[in-house]
């Protein structure tokens, strides 16, 4: 199993730029907000207050020019957050895909790798001429399992199990289980030592 680490400085960074982002967000859209509600409640005003009709008409239209480019700036804002948030979405799903991509080549390779490690041991078993239920209990010795489990498993007598341990022992040259299993892994584990020492 692959031991999984967090950096907990990672985190704390990622969740502090969030809440940052967040916080940045807020204050950005409550100051548009107070924008607009100010100049609309001094366009109302004027509108009640205003005695001269020419002066009232332009700054009535300096207010309302002022309140459609605070609209149209903040529809911007809010546009522009959109589209990096869809970028940063789109991101993030080709990056899951690419994941999904590697973790199922390396998938597919254990288990072809499995499964010529089963065709290298059948392939002993067959050199050893093992008959088909001796190499079926071979198997179960390489998996660690005892007489009687396999007796069990097997539907069979502890007593006859133990006889076709013999059996296989005695054509692998063997005198027992961890024998057995060394003689397997031996070729596998050939030239380890020299990787372990660099």
């Amino acid at each position: 199993m692959t031991n999984v680490t967090f950096d907990s400085n990672y985190i704390g960074s990622t969740m502090t730029n969030v809440t940052f982002d967040s916080n940045k967000e807020r204050s950005n859209l409550t100051i548009f907000l107070a924008v607009i509600f100010l100049l609309v409640s001094i366009d109302i005003g004027m509108d009640i207050a205003s005695g001269l009709p020419f002066k009232g008409m332009v700054l009535d239209f300096v207010l309302e020019g002022s309140i459609l480019l605070t609209i149209g700036l903040m529809a911007m804002y809010i546009w522009r957050k959109f589209m990096f948030e869809r970028e940063n979405r789109l991101k993030t799903t080709q990056s899951l895909k690419q994941k999904e991509t590697e973790v199922n080549y390396w998938s597919n390779k254990s288990r072809d790798y499995v499964k010529q490690f089963q065709e290298d041991i059948l392939g002993r078993f067959d050199e050893w001429q093992l008959s088909k239920s001796e190499k079926e209990i071979g198997f179960y010795l390489l998996q660690g399992k005892t007489s009687k489990e396999i007796a069990t498993i097997r539907s069979t007598s502890e007593r006859t199990v133990r006889n076709q341990c013999k059996t296989i022992y005695d054509k692998t040259g063997v005198s027992g289980k961890s024998e057995l299993v060394a003689l397997i892994f031996h070729e596998m584990l050939e030239g380890m030592d020299s990787i372990v020492q660099n």
